[in-house]
């Protein structure tokens, strides 16, 4: 498990918001420039926060899409198909939390 340290939080992007669609038969598609408001804004749920944070494990927060570190947390998989993708937040660049 990581534990983030200073006013970092380990988050993880609500599988909701989606950048772009695979087909059937592997196809990339990604949407319109126009249709593309999550590109300035993204939804994530706090796996792990530091022991002093204002905000709590669980949490669903609205986050800068430009902001933080990607973080891969390696699977038994040899192959990565049981990584998990997690990003590295600092607490001053959270823009809202859902209630």
């Amino acid at each position: 498990m990581i534990k983030p340290l200073g006013d970092y939080l380990l988050v993880e992007v609500c599988e909701d918001v989606k950048h772009e669609e695979t087909t059937a038969s592997g196809i990339v598609l990604t949407r319109p420039k126009e249709d593309r408001i999550d590109l300035v804004v993204s939804k994530a749920k706090i796996v792990a926060t530091p022991d002093k944070s204002t905000f709590n494990a669980g949490d669903v927060i609205y986050f800068n899409y430009f902001a933080g570190n990607v973080v891969v947390e390696r699977g038994k998989d040899p192959m990565g198909k049981d990584d998990k993708k997690m990003i590295l937040v600092h607490q001053e660049d959270i823009l809202a939390i859902e209630k």
